[in-house]
C-alpha cells in the first residue's frame, strides 16, 4: 500500500510539472517563455480613451469682473481739462517780455505801451504769462488755446498789397524767433473806425516756457486781447509735499 501512495504522488508531480512546462511556452503570466503578441495589426497605434483623460476635480467658473476704481485727484487738484482765460483790454498797459521781440521797429513807427491807442503807424506788444498751474514741480499738457483779438482801422484799408490797414498783419514770437503770421483783416475795403473780433487758434508749442508773445501792425489799434488755454495740468506724487 505504501508503495502505491508513493507511486500515486509520483505521477501527479509529473502532470504538474507537464502542465507548467506547456504555460511557460505559450507565454502566459508567470512563465518564462516568449510574451504573447498583440493581435492589433501592425502599423496601426492605439487610439487615445476617454479613460486616458485626467478628468479635473471640479469644473472652471468665470470670475465675476472687478468695478473699475477710479483714483481721487490728489493733492486737492481739479480734475482735467482745466480752463485758463488771460485778456487786457484799453487802456491797460502792455508787458511784453523783451526776449521774445525782435528790436523795436524804426521810426516814425513806434510801440504803444498801452491797449486802445488811437496814432497809425504805432505796432502793439505784449507778453501774456500764465504762471499758475503751469509751473515748476506740475505736469502739464495744453490741449488747444486760442487768442482773440478786438481791432480798430485806424485807417482806410484797400487790399493785402496797399499801404494802409489793408496789409496789417499779427505776428507770434518766442525768443527772438518768428512762429506765425497772418493778416489782421481779410474782406475790404476796409473802413477808418471799423472794428471786428479775429479769433486766430494756438499751436501748443507756442505757448512752450508758459507765455505767448505776440505783436500787431501799424495801423491798426488793439482794443482788447484775451488768450484762452485749456489743459490738463496734475502734480506728480514725488512732489506731493512741494508748496
Amino acid at each position: 500500500m505504501r508503495y502505491l501512495r508513493l507511486f500515486t504522488l509520483g505521477i501527479l508531480t509529473l502532470v504538474v510539472a507537464t502542465t507548467l512546462k506547456a504555460e511557460q511556452s505559450l507565454g502566459k503570466p508567470g512563465g518564462g517563455g516568449r510574451p504573447v503578441e498583440s493581435s492589433r495589426p501592425e502599423g496601426r497605434e492605439r487610439q487615445p480613451s476617454i479613460l486616458d483623460t485626467p478628468r479635473l476635480e471640479k469644473d472652471a467658473q468665470p470670475q465675476p469682473r472687478q468695478p473699475e476704481v477710479i483714483m481721487p485727484p490728489l493733492n486737492g487738484q481739479t480734475a482735467c481739462p482745466k480752463t485758463i482765460v488771460l485778456s487786457a483790454a484799453a487802456a491797460a498797459p502792455t508787458t511784453p517780455n523783451p526776449a521774445d521781440f525782435p528790436p523795436a521797429p524804426p521810426l516814425p513807427t513806434t510801440v504803444s505801451p498801452n491797449f486802445g491807442f488811437s496814432t497809425p503807424n504805432t505796432h502793439l506788444r505784449h507778453t501774456f504769462s500764465f504762471p499758475a498751474p503751469c509751473r515748476e514741480g506740475n505736469c502739464c499738457e495744453i490741449q488747444k488755446a486760442t487768442l482773440e483779438l478786438q481791432i480798430k482801422a485806424l485807417q482806410g484799408g484797400q487790399s493785402h498789397q496797399s499801404s494802409d490797414a489793408g496789409n496789417d498783419k499779427w505776428y507770434i514770437y518766442k525768443n527772438g524767433t518768428l512762429l506765425a503770421s497772418g493778416y489782421l483783416w481779410n474782406s475790404f475795403p476796409v473802413a477808418s473806425g471799423q472794428t471786428q473780433t479775429l479769433t486766430i487758434p494756438m499751436q501748443p508749442a507756442w505757448l512752450n516756457g508758459c507765455r505767448l508773445s505776440f505783436t500787431t501792425q501799424d495801423d491798426t489799434s488793439v482794443m482788447a486781447a484775451k488768450l484762452t488755454v485749456t489743459s490738463c495740468c496734475v502734480r506728480p506724487n514725488m512732489s506731493a509735499t512741494t508748496p
